[in-house]
Order: structure tokens, then C-alpha cells, then sequence
């Protein structure tokens, strides 16, 4: 038997079409369902600073910036450039960050987070001779040790609370150039310092988004676990005998929200028909939501919290809802200056946390 006989012929094929035209961007009858982050790009700005004869340079900065900004797991490069190297006897280069705290009078205190000194030039009698310019990069830790206790590196930040008492968390760039004042006198020199203070914040993303519908309503049904609920007990002004109100406030379960975002919430009242029916025949409580900033310090032994308010919250109120006996608003709360606000973070015996609140004004 032939082998032509024992094997079919293959099937014939139509000629292959061209692939589909694709576009990043949706048409009229197209919907966009998901679209991911692009990478971030690389910024190619650059922030300079002059002492004398020595210029320091920090390369990889946005554009019209004051004080460079450091990415973690990124180093922080740059260059040293000197008008006049044949004068100099050392160039040396020192990064460095300390926490600075004074949480009650008399109790200043400096946390040494970490330091990294390099000398990028040492000579004598002018041999080596001094080159006119030296680069850079070093990158800076993720962790530090304090009091035996492996930290996270803290952002860069200054919180203030009170009128005396703050945190203040400040990273810093030296340069120390130190010259010949005369070239037959090598004993007598001068230094020249150049620094800049650096804007370290570690980037944390939320685990996931916010729902596209912040409704609770449109929500709680389908997606039960995307909220989160705190419950309180409030007493009714002037009311002692009546029956207390519950309030429960309801917000994302994801805990983590971007700076820039409004986070959608929804506040609940709870009691009986007959107080519900007292608080509608007159005004209605006046509520109002904050965003809040705990902090936390062991002082000697001793635990000092204080709150400072981050932002506030916009509400709507919705149709009271008789047949559950419950009074509803709804709203989103927003930071008020976001370009001062930085992650969580510990050290130590310190503690500074974001939380949500709801407090209640009585109106009734």
C-alpha cells in the first residue's frame, strides 16, 4: 500500500487574514473594563547647589524642586564638581538621617537612623593630584536598628503638635571640601560645606482598588467583605432616659487608601421608632467625619497619645428609613493638604498611624 493511499491529503487553507487593528484608546461602542498603571518614567531633572567653589549635583529629579527626592530601592546619584582642584587636600562626601523628637518639655531626644561617609579624596603634598570632578551613587537602607530592634526606615517628615512638641524625621547630604589656603602653607586650610536636605517616602500601594460604585447599598449585597463596620454607643443630649443611639460607620475594608483619593464611607443611627420620630420632628444631628493622625509615644514608661486632624468628610443625607428605625448619610472624606501627609510608620517607642473617625455634634 502506497504511502498516498494510507495518509489523507491535509485540508486546504483560505490565505491568512491581517491580525485585527488594536488602539489604546476606546472606540465610541467600546468600553474600557480595567486599564493597569504604565510604568513610571525616569525623571531627567537635575537640582544643583553651589558653596564657594564646589557645586553638588543630584541627578534623576522632577523638574522645579527644592530638595531632592529619594526612591527606595533606588540609589541617590549625583556628582561633585571643584573650580579649583589643585588646592585640595579632601573631599568628603557623608548621607545621613536622624529622627528628632520632643514629646514633652525638657525631653529632646535624637534617634541616629544611619550614616554613610565616603572620602571620595585624600592627598598629600598634592600627590595624587586632586581630579576636578567625582560621581556618586549610593542607596539607602530599608531597615535600621534601634535599641536592639530592627525599624523601618521612617519617611521624611515634620509633625508638629501643640504649640512646643513635634517628630521630625530629616535626611541630609554633605559634601566637605577641604583646601589649601596657600600653596607654600599646607598646614593652614579651610573647609567648604555643601549640603541638601532630602525628601525620603517609601511608596506603599492599597491592595487593591476602591469599588467602583461607593454606594453602600449598590454595594453590600454582592460585595459584603469590601466593607468594613465600626460600631459606638452615643447617649441623646439631654435625653437620659432614652434609648441610645448606635452608630455604625461603614468604609472600604481594604484599610489602605491613596493619598490623592476620597474615601467613601457611610454612617448608620440606630434606635427606636419613638426617639427616631423625636429626632425627625426637630433638627437633624449634624454629623461631620474626620481623618485623623494618632500618635503614640512611650514617654518614660508612660503612654502620651495626640490627634491631629488630616481632613474632613463631606455628607449627604439620605431618606430616613422608618420601618428599621435608622437615620442614614453617606459621603466621602478627602486629606486636607495631601502633600504633607506620610505613611504610617514606628520607631521605637513612637507610633504614628492614620485612622478614620466619626463624631457625632448633638443638634437635637
Amino acid at each position: 500500500m502506497s504511502s498516498s493511499s494510507k495518509y489523507p491529503s491535509p485540508p486546504a487553507y483560505s490565505p491568512r487574514s491581517s491580525p485585527p487593528t488594536y488602539s489604546s484608546t476606546s472606540r465610541p461602542t467600546e468600553r474600557t473594563l480595567h486599564q493597569s498603571r504604565g510604568r513610571s518614567h525616569s525623571p531627567a531633572g537635575v537640582c544643583i547647589r553651589r558653596s564657594g567653589d564646589v557645586t553638588l549635583t543630584i541627578f534623576g529629579q522632577e523638574e522645579n524642586i527644592e530638595q531632592p527626592l529619594v526612591r527606595p530601592n533606588k540609589p541617590l546619584t549625583g556628582s561633585v564638581v571643584l573650580q579649583k582642584p589643585e588646592k585640595i587636600r579632601s573631599v568628603v562626601l557623608t548621607i545621613d538621617g536622624h529622627l528628632e523628637i520632643l514629646p514633652l518639655a525638657g525631653s529632646y531626644s535624637s534617634i541616629p537612623l544611619f550614616s554613610v561617609t565616603h572620602k571620595l579624596h585624600e592627598t598629600q603634598d598634592g600627590v595624587p593630584p586632586c581630579p576636578n570632578s567625582f560621581a556618586f551613587s549610593q542607596s539607602f537602607p530599608s531597615v535600621f536598628r534601634h535599641n536592639s530592634q530592627l525599624c523601618n526606615l521612617p519617611p521624611t517628615c515634620h509633625i508638629t503638635f501643640g504649640s512646643l512638641y513635634f517628630i521630625k524625621c530629616v535626611y541630609r547630604i554633605t559634601v566637605v571640601v577641604t583646601s589649601a589656603r596657600h600653596r607654600r602653607a599646607s598646614f593652614l586650610t579651610r573647609n567648604d560645606h555643601v549640603s541638601f536636605d532630602l525628601t525620603y517616602r517609601p511608596r506603599t500601594r492599597p491592595a487593591q482598588p476602591l469599588l467602583s460604585n461607593p454606594s453602600l447599598y449598590g454595594t453590600i449585597k454582592t460585595c459584603p467583605e469590601e466593607w468594613a463596620q465600626a460600631s459606638h454607643m452615643v447617649k441623646i443630649p439631654g435625653q437620659h432616659n432614652a434609648p441610645s443611639l448606635i452608630c455604625d460607620l461603614f468604609a472600604p475594608s481594604v484599610g489602605a487608601f491613596c493619598v490623592l483619593e476620597p474615601i467613601p464611607f457611610h454612617l448608620q443611627l440606630s434606635t427606636s421608632r419613638e426617639s427616631l420620630q423625636n429626632i425627625l420632628s426637630g433638627a437633624l444631628p449634624l454629623v461631620k467625619v474626620y481623618i485623623l493622625r494618632q500618635i503614640a509615644m512611650n514617654v518614660g514608661g508612660r503612654m502620651a497619645t495626640q490627634c491631629l486632624v488630616l481632613g474632613h468628610g463631606t455628607t449627604r443625607f439620605l431618606p430616613a428609613d422608618l420601618r428599621r428605625h435608622t437615620l442614614n448619610w453617606e459621603g466621602e472624606a478627602c486629606c486636607r493638604d495631601p502633600a504633607s501627609v506620610v505613611g504610617t510608620f514606628e520607631c521605637g517607642t513612637i507610633a504614628v498611624v492614620t485612622v478614620s473617625s466619626c463624631m457625632r455634634c448633638a443638634s437635637f
